[in-house]
Formats: C-alpha cells, structure tokens, sequence
C-alpha cells in the first residue's frame, strides 16, 4: 500500500470473533456448542447444498477428481462443528469462557496480529436471547475496559 501512497497502520484492520461470554468457562463452552451444533446443522444446510448442486448439476467442474474432492470437503460451517472449543479458543478463532478468560483471549490475539481493533459475534445458531444479553452485559462490564486501549 506504501507504493500508492497509503500506509497501513493497525487502524486500518479489525479482528472479527465469534464465541460466547458467560458466568463460568463450563456455561460458556456449553452453550456456545449448542449454538455451534444449531448452526453447523441447521443454517449452514442450504449453503451446503447449493454447493452440492453446484458441483453434481453443472459442468462448472469438469474433471472428476477436481468433483470428488470439492464434495468431499466440508464446507466451514462442518469443519468448524467438528472442532472442539478449547481447541478452537486456543488456536485464536474462537472467544469463549468467562470475562477473565475472555480478556486473556483478546490480549493474545492482539498481541499476535497487531489489529487495530476487534469485533465480537455472541449471537451464534440458536443461543437464546437473554443469554447472549447477559454476555453482552459482561463484555461492556468486565471486558472492555481491560482491552479499550489495545
């Protein structure tokens, strides 16, 4: 970007994450697996099979292994349901556990991708609403002021 007369500085990118806050790490695992579950099996079902026509339908693909390995492959809505949360919290994808936790999680990644700022989906499949409320009450309470300033 230098060459064109900008120059990227940490404002110019942002940290999408989806996960879940709660009261305890357990109560957030569990409920953002649910949520996890709900929408791996639920609404990512049409994406999957479009790509299924896409690729069984058309000639969009002509040679057949380039087909067998296209279907074979899980769309990211599956590959994300068969990880664990831990996994997924620890390899940075996910924000999931307690405020605390949660702080800690934010900081490592920060620390890591140098971003200028971080944006949180709690809403996540079929998590229910006072839930994701009381998630939203801890992020603004005891998550945000440790990392307002990162």
């Amino acid at each position: 970007m230098a060459a064109r007369g900008r120059e990227v500085t940490p404002d110019h990118v942002m940290a999408h994450q989806f996960g879940f806050i709660a009261d305890s790490d357990e109560e957030a695992e569990a409920t953002f697996k649910s949520g996890q579950e709900y929408f791996g099996r639920v609404l990512m079902r049409p994406i999957r099979d479009a790509q299924r026509m896409v690729v069984q339908e058309t000639r969009y693909f002509f040679d057949p292994k380039s087909v067998q390995g296209l279907a074979s492959r899980p769309v990211s809505g599956q590959a994300i349901a068969e990880r664990s949360i831990k996994d997924a919290v620890a390899g940075g994808s996910l924000l999931v556990g307690t405020p605390e936790s949660v702080v800690q999680q934010v900081k490592r990644i920060h620390q890591t991708l140098g971003h200028g700022s971080t944006t949180l989906t709690l809403k996540v499949g079929n998590i229910p609403d006072a839930k994701v409320r009381h998630g939203m009450e801890l992020f603004r309470d005891r998550v945000e002021p440790h990392i307002r300033l990162l």
